[in-house]
């Protein structure tokens, strides 16, 4: 009848709105997660300590592991540590995430 409609979607990849965690068994920000990374699987995910030593790394997808401020089973220190995502979206481009997320003990 001549009407138009428009409409958009938006896909948000990236950390979820808090940039610390604090592992005590709480339920609550115990684990570091990136929002979405379930739906790409060929994602790589590395945290870093203050010397450059990866602490975490995992794939995306349903491989995906939450980081729990841990190594090698043995909790690691508070402080900040750094992150890289790398996330490669489905026309074959890739999106390089960095920051930081602060362990609070």
């Amino acid at each position: 009848a001549g009407c138009q409609g428009i409409d958009s979607i938006y896909i948000v990849v990236g950390v979820l709105p808090y940039d610390a965690i604090t592992p005590n068994g709480d339920g609550m920000n115990d684990t570091w997660d990136i929002l979405d990374i379930n739906s790409y699987p060929d994602a790589n995910v590395k945290v870093f300590n203050r010397w450059g030593e990866v602490v975490h790394e995992c794939s995306g997808g349903s491989n995906y592991i939450a980081w729990d401020g841990t190594f090698k089973g043995k909790e690691v220190g508070p402080g900040v540590y750094n992150y890289v995502a790398n996330v490669q979206f489905i026309n074959n481009t890739t999106k390089l995430l960095k920051g930081t997320v602060t362990l609070i003990r």
